[in-house]
């Protein structure tokens, strides 16, 4: 068990900093790199929880904002399904944050593996979001 603690802890902390791969790159955001910097320089572990916490909110904002204008961009019955599939992905993702960080469950580090879990997952949704904004969308009124 504690091997599989330290390997997500290492394949999880470190990734979270990270774009995602796959998608097109998250175009770096001045307000993310200050909080990616605030949370580097944090020297508590209550430190680095409340930052990483800063860090998911921003991401949720970001992702909110590229959700609503793929919205504005659909007819009423992609709306539909787009609303669907939102609500499936925040599933998953609630899941998959919870999985990540049960493995910490009583650990002051807990609270820093769900946020970055969180962050880095819908991170990842941003720039998904952003590629069908672009490229799926893109010459749609």
């Amino acid at each position: 068990m504690t091997r599989l603690r330290t390997l997500l802890f290492l394949v999880c902390v470190p990734g979270c900093q990270q774009a995602p791969r796959h998608a097109t790159a998250v175009t770096p955001d001045p307000e993310s790199q200050r909080l990616t910097a605030a949370l580097h320089v944090a020297k508590t572990q209550t430190d680095m929880n409340l930052a990483s916490k800063k860090i998911s909110e921003f991401w949720d904002a970001k992702l909110a904002s590229v959700e609503k204008r793929v919205e504005q961009k659909l007819d009423n019955e992609e709306q539909k399904r787009f609303s669907e599939s939102k609500e499936r992905w925040r599933n998953y993702r609630m899941q998959e944050v919870q999985f990540r960080s049960d493995f910490f469950t009583g650990g002051s580090i807990q609270p820093l593996i769900a946020n970055e879990s969180y962050s880095q997952i819908t991170e990842h949704r941003v720039a998904e979001s952003e590629s069908i904004l672009v490229e799926a969308l893109g010459g749609r009124p």
